[in-house]
């Protein structure tokens, strides 16, 4: 039979444990929404640097940037988590300025970043269009060009259909026709390919030629849509929160519920 009724000690140090690890993770949630917040800064940094490039270059990086910005309602959560509490003096500016900048961010992911999509897709839609259609204008001029060559009963004929397209072909008198359609074609060819090679929108590669698709572009855009209406959603219920306790957002984030108690542990 017990004849005393000592509290537990335990009882003591619980609340100190349950405090710091509190504490611990905190850090940790605020630390991988900074890192977060980096992955978007680096995605942006690669933007900026397409902008001197192609138009289907600064597609491609909005594009891989736009799959990345979901991170950026999730990062700037995790960062401002837990408010005020056991933040650091060098924090409280950082963490009102993101606060304050929740509205703008969200206008950019819902306006601004799919207008510009929309631009860039129509825009290089539109260029594509029209080189292919020169593109098939050609080939149906040297397919013309051919069937006359086909016609033309000698070389001197054959220098004469050549010479009425403007295209230079030094033909021998005394060669056989036949090899002389053979040297037509082969420039028509090679002319082909200068041109096609000197059209960026005719040498697009598969993944290029997708990101001009209705899919992939209208994934980008959703995206973006996604990013704004988090945004607006994270601050909509923060300054619920900061206007409950009414506090401005620097005092919101500058209050330490924590400190007067970690005060009076100071011998």
């Amino acid at each position: 039979m017990r004849l005393s009724s000592d509290p537990d000690p335990r009882a003591h140090v619980h609340p100190f444990v349950e405090r710091h690890q509190l504490h611990y993770s905190l850090l940790q949630l605020r630390l991988v929404g900074i890192l977060l917040l980096l992955v978007l800064v680096a995605r942006g940094i690669g933007l900026f640097l397409s902008l001197e490039g192609p138009s289907i270059q600064q597609l491609s990086a909005l594009t891989t940037m736009s799959n990345s910005l979901p991170l950026l309602p999730l990062g700037i959560s995790l960062y401002l988590l837990g408010g005020g509490r056991q933040r650091q003096p060098r924090e409280f500016l950082p963490t009102a300025v993101l606060h304050r900048f929740l509205v703008p961010l969200a206008l950019a992911c819902l306006v601004v970043l799919p207008a510009i999509t929309l631009s860039n897709v129509q825009d290089l839609r539109h260029s594509m269009s029209r080189a292919e259609s020169e593109d098939q204008v050609m080939v149906s001029r040297q397919a013309d060009v051919l069937a006359q060559a086909d016609r033309a009963p000698t070389p001197e004929a054959l220098r004469a259909v050549a010479k009425s397209h403007s295209i230079d072909l030094p033909i021998s008198d005394n060669e056989p026709v036949a090899l002389s359609r053979w040297r037509l074609a082969r420039t028509l060819e090679r002319e082909l390919a200068n041109t096609r090679k000197a059209s960026p929108m005719l040498s697009l590669s598969f993944y290029q030629r997708e990101l001009l698709s209705l899919p992939r572009s209208g994934s980008t855009i959703l995206m973006q849509l996604i990013t704004g209406v988090g945004l607006l959603l994270l601050h909509r219920q923060g300054s619920r929160e900061i206007k409950k306790h009414g506090l401005s957002v620097a005092l919101f984030f500058r209050a330490d519920p924590e400190m007067p108690r970690r005060r009076r542990a100071i011998p």
